[in-house]
């Protein structure tokens, strides 16, 4: 997931920064957890992320990315006051859905 975001004449890195290590771990781990637990999670938003950037980036990678959403989820929570609202294992499915039709 490494790499060069660049939008408006300006050059972000799209590497996620290194933080505090018992927070990354922790996310990390927790991440691994949602991500691989068969029957709570089988088909909730953080598996399917899981496992969709697992076969292009790398379990590692795919691992990392569950663990800065599932803090991105927290932050919003705790900002916003609100509960978390899943929207399903097949959340990439029905957001690409002309690319599921094609016909062969």
């Amino acid at each position: 997931m490494s790499g060069l975001n660049e939008s408006g004449g300006k050059c972000r890195s799209g590497r996620m920064r290194q933080g505090k290590r018992y927070l990354r771990g922790a996310l990390c781990q927790m991440a691994w957890a949602i991500s691989h637990t068969i029957s709570y999670t089988k088909d909730k938003y953080p598996s399917a992320l899981f496992y969709r950037l697992a076969g292009r980036h790398g379990v590692k990678e795919a691992n990392l990315a569950v663990a800065c959403q599932v803090l991105r989820i927290m932050f919003h929570i705790i900002r916003d006051g609100g509960l978390y609202r899943e929207v399903g294992g097949d959340y990439f499915d029905r957001l690409h859905r002309s690319a599921l039709n094609t016909s062969l």
